[in-house]
C-alpha cells in the first residue's frame, strides 16, 4: 500500500537510486573479482537482486489484481489465439475493436492475440501522419467507415479537402493525395462499380496479399501506415504505392482480376541490430579480457 501511495517522481527517484546502487556494486565486483568464476557468480547475484527489486517496485502497477488470476488469463488468451494468421473479418474499421473478447484483466491490444486488426489498439509511439489524420476528425470518420482494404475511384488532391469539408462533399470512398501523387493518378481513367470487390488471400505482419476483381482500373487502398520499407507488387510486378488520406497506402490496379502483394522489408534496421550486437559482444569481451586475462598476466 505504501508503494501505491508514492508519487511518480518518488517512484522514479527510488528506481534511479536502486539502479545507481546496483551499478556501483557491479563496478566493485568488476574491480575486485580475482577469478572469472567469482565475477560471474557475483554478477548473477546482482542480476537476481536487480530483477527482484524491479518486480517489487512495479508489481502494483502492472500485474497485481485482487480478482484476476494469471493462469486463468493465460488459459483464456490461449483459447482466442489462432495457430496461424487468419484472414481479417470483413467489417468497417469503426467496428474492428478489442471490445467483447471476454478476457478479464486484459483490456488493451487483445487483437495481438486474436491476430485481427483493431482501431483501438494502443501504442506508445505515433507517426506524425497518424496525428494528422487523427486531428482531422471529419476525414478520419469517413475513411474509417471502410474495411481495412477497399477499392475506390474517388481521388482528389489534398488541397481540395478544405473545399469538400465546406460543401459537405466528403464521402468514405474519397482519397486525398499530395499534388504530385495526384498528378500521376488523375489520367489513369479509373472507375468504380458496385460489383467490384477486393479480399485478402494472405494476412501476416509483414505481408498482405489482396485479390481484386474490377471492371475498370482503380485504386486499391489498405489501412496500413505508409512507412519506408513497404514494397508493392501487382500481379508479380513491382509498382509504386502512394500515401492517401495522410496515412494509408494506395496503389493503382488494372481492370480485371489482379493480386496485389504488400511486403515490408527494412534492411537498415536489421543491419543496425547486428552492429549493436557486435559492439556489445566486443565490449563485453574487452571488459573480461582487461579485467581478468591482463590482470592474471600482470600477476
Amino acid at each position: 500500500m505504501k508503494l501505491m501511495a508514492l508519487t511518480v517522481f518518488e517512484r522514479l527517484s527510488m528506481g534511479g537510486l536502486v539502479q545507481l546502487l546496483i551499478l556501483v556494486l557491479f563496478i566493485i565486483v568488476l574491480l575486485n573479482s580475482k577469478t572469472t568464476k567469482v565475477f560471474f557468480r557475483s554478477a548473477m547475484l546482482l542480476f537476481i537482486i536487480d530483477m527482484f527489486l524491479a518486480v517489487q517496485l512495479n508489481i502494483n502497477y502492472t500485474i497485481v489484481d485482487p480478482v484476476v488470476h494469471p493462469i486463468e488469463v493465460a488459459t483464456n488468451l490461449k483459447a482466442i489465439t489462432p495457430a496461424d494468421w487468419p484472414i481479417p473479418t470483413r467489417t468497417s474499421m469503426v467496428n474492428a475493436k478489442n471490445e467483447g473478447t471476454g478476457v478479464v484483466g486484459i483490456w488493451r491490444n487483445v487483437n495481438n492475440f486474436t491476430k485481427q486488426p483493431a482501431i483501438d489498439g494502443f501504442s506508445s509511439f505515433w507517426l506524425n501522419d497518424y496525428l494528422l489524420l487523427e486531428k482531422d476528425t471529419l476525414l478520419s470518420k469517413h475513411a474509417l467507415d471502410n474495411s481495412i482494404a477497399y477499392l475506390s475511384a474517388s481521388i482528389f488532391p489534398l488541397n481540395r479537402l478544405a473545399e469538400h469539408k465546406i460543401s459537405n462533399e466528403i464521402e468514405k470512398e474519397n482519397l486525398y493525395f499530395s499534388t504530385e501523387d495526384f498528378s500521376l493518378l488523375k489520367n489513369k481513367n479509373i472507375a468504380h462499380a458496385t460489383s467490384d470487390t477486393a479480399y485478402f488471400l494472405e494476412f501476416k505482419p509483414n505481408t498482405f496479399k489482396i485479390k481484386a476483381m474490377s471492371a475498370a482500373p482503380q485504386v486499391l487502398t489498405i489501412m496500413q501506415s505508409a512507412y519506408p520499407g513497404w514494397n508493392v507488387l501487382v500481379n508479380g510486378e513491382k509498382t509504386t504505392w502512394y500515401k492517401s488520406n495522410y496515412l494509408f497506402m494506395s496503389v493503382f490496379i488494372p481492370a480485371g482480376e489482379s493480386v496485389t502483394e504488400f511486403k515490408y522489408e527494412n534492411p537498415p534496421v536489421l543491419y543496425a541490430f547486428y552492429i549493436a550486437l557486435g559492439v556489445f559482444i566486443f565490449t563485453a569481451g574487452a571488459v573480461l579480457y582487461f579485467a581478468f586475462i591482463r590482470k592474471r598476466e600482470a600477476t
